[in-house]
């Protein structure tokens, strides 16, 4: 990372080659609808929270759900995600996502990722959907669209 002393912004290290970089600020460009490869969610999170509980609650394993187990899961969980790209282009990339077992894995993931994070939020009483919507909420403040559309400097807290 690099530090704009003149503004107090962190930048990612450039990426020197121009045809990733080119797709990259195609990829920022914010979408107005749902990607139509998108599977709408039919069941609320809720639902899906309610679900889990029960599969906890017929398994006993309340009692392996502390909070630190749980966020280790979660940060494994990730991790497992994330190897899944580890030394991947944009290229590649782009060529795996056409093998359906690589997409079943990246799903896979998805899944055990939530899975960890809706525990975590039950056994803390965090509301999910709050807590994001309060999240983007001090984003917008933080990186107003108009000073930051295009730009990817991080404001460094005090």
């Amino acid at each position: 990372m690099q530090t704009n002393p003149s503004n107090n912004r962190t930048q990612q290290a450039p990426n020197h080659e121009p045809f990733e970089n080119e797709r990259n600020q195609q990829s920022r460009v914010r979408r107005k609808s749902p990607s139509p490869r998108a599977t709408p969610m039919t069941n609320s999170l809720d639902t899906y929270a309610e679900e889990i509980q029960t599969f906890v609650d017929e398994r006993d394993w309340e009692q392996y759900h502390n909070p630190k187990d749980l966020a280790i899961g979660l940060a494994t969980e990730a991790s497992e995600l994330l190897e899944l790209f580890r030394f991947l282009d944009e290229h590649d990339i782009t060529e795996r996502l056409k093998d359906p077992n690589y997409r079943q894995r990246i799903h896979d993931e998805v899944g055990d990722t939530l899975f960890f994070l809706v525990r975590f939020a039950q056994r803390l009483d965090i509301n999910l959907l709050q807590a994001g919507q309060e999240k983007l909420q001090k984003s917008r403040e933080k990186y107003p669209a108009d000073e930051y559309r295009g730009d990817n400097w991080k404001v460094l807290d005090p």
